[in-house]
């Protein structure tokens, strides 16, 4: 995979606003029209509902995935979504549109101010955490991002992944880490990926929340896996965004123990106009509950996850919670 430090020719910023290669660039495009249901190490979503291990508990965080342009229209949240996340002490997202003024490219992604409020009702803002660690970070340039992150912050939320902040501690026994591989545009003012296995915490529960991987693949690439796996042996969890595609969260033998690997929660809303629409309005959420074991060790005692869908009207996105969704077969190959 590239990374911030690895990018391709600038002149290419303004014609195409991609951060991958040429090759690339084309097999997103495709996958855009078809997308790619291939499912190479055959993961599935592990249950819904676990119990993983009895405890003291001491925090409960939900994570959403990436939280899209969606048109400048409000965003209605289904009563089962502040459900799910009522009881949580925590919520961290990713925030893949800065706010900021009107688009003048169509892979800008961009939010008005009424996101700011329109979140709300999944968490109040002194519980929210947003992640800005993505490829559209840079959009609108830093300045914009810079104002982007005051707003969010002006209204109470909490705001990671900048060059100079790129993990957050909740809470005494949780630190979230986040860096980006891709930036649209040529950018150093947010977390870089090649740095996210610098800032392990000892004493707390390491997750891992990076931007990696590649859109509209269902199931991540071997390499990302591998790569993955080696974070593990150090980090208790990776929990991922990019693909726009809800991809299989499993639970892996790593560094002694099993851990939680969740390489993407696909989209929490968004609203495009591709023939890829009817998957990028597909996502999950997810609420892990950390405690103190007997032998003293911190680990997840249970987890709980939801398919997300977003509805999209003439005036409106609307983001519901679902027990399944309607997928196409995946191909074992």
């Amino acid at each position: 995979m590239s990374c911030l430090s690895k990018r391709r020719p600038n002149w290419l910023d303004d014609l195409v606003m991609s951060p991958y290669s040429l090759r690339e660039g084309i097999g997103c495009v495709w996958r855009n029209l078809f997308p790619n249901w291939s499912n190479p190490r055959r993961l599935e979503f592990c249950p819904q509902v676990m119990q993983r291990h009895a405890g003291t508990e001491l925090l409960r965080i939900g994570f959403i995935g990436d939280i899209m342009d969606i048109a400048g229209h409000p965003l209605q949240l289904d009563d089962s979504v502040p459900a799910f996340f009522a009881d949580c002490d925590a919520v961290v997202g990713n925030m893949e549109a800065c706010i900021a003024s009107p688009k003048k490219h169509p892979q800008q992604n961009r939010h008005d101010e009424r996101i700011i409020d329109d979140l709300r009702p999944i968490a109040d803002p002194a519980k929210f955490h947003l992640s800005v660690a993505n490829n559209h970070a840079a959009d609108f340039g830093e300045p914009m991002f810079r104002e982007s992150v005051r707003k969010f912050r002006a209204a109470g939320y909490h705001v990671f992944g900048t060059r100079e902040e790129p993990f957050v501690d909740i809470g005494d026994h949780l630190r979230v880490v986040t860096g980006s591989v891709w930036t649209n545009m040529t950018c150093n003012w947010i977390a870089d990926f090649n740095d996210i296995t610098r800032h392990h915490a000892p004493g707390r529960f390491n997750v891992l929340f990076p931007h990696w991987g590649y859109e509209m693949e269902y199931a991540p690439r071997p390499e990302i896996l591998d790569l993955g796996m080696n974070f593990l042996q150090t980090a208790d969890a990776i929990i991922g965004h990019h693909s726009h595609l809800p991809q299989p969260m499993f639970w892996c033998e790593a560094g002694g123990r099993e851990k939680l690997f969740a390489p993407s929660l696909g989209d929490f809303c968004c609203r495009y106009r591709y023939a890829a629409d009817d998957f990028y309005k597909f996502g999950v959420v997810l609420k892990l509950t950390l405690g103190r074991l007997d032998t003293g060790g911190l680990d997840v005692l249970s987890m709980q996850w939801r398919f997300v869908e977003g509805l999209g009207g003439q005036q409106f996105v609307k983001v519901t919670l679902r027990d399944a969704i309607d997928l196409p077969p995946l191909r074992n190959s």
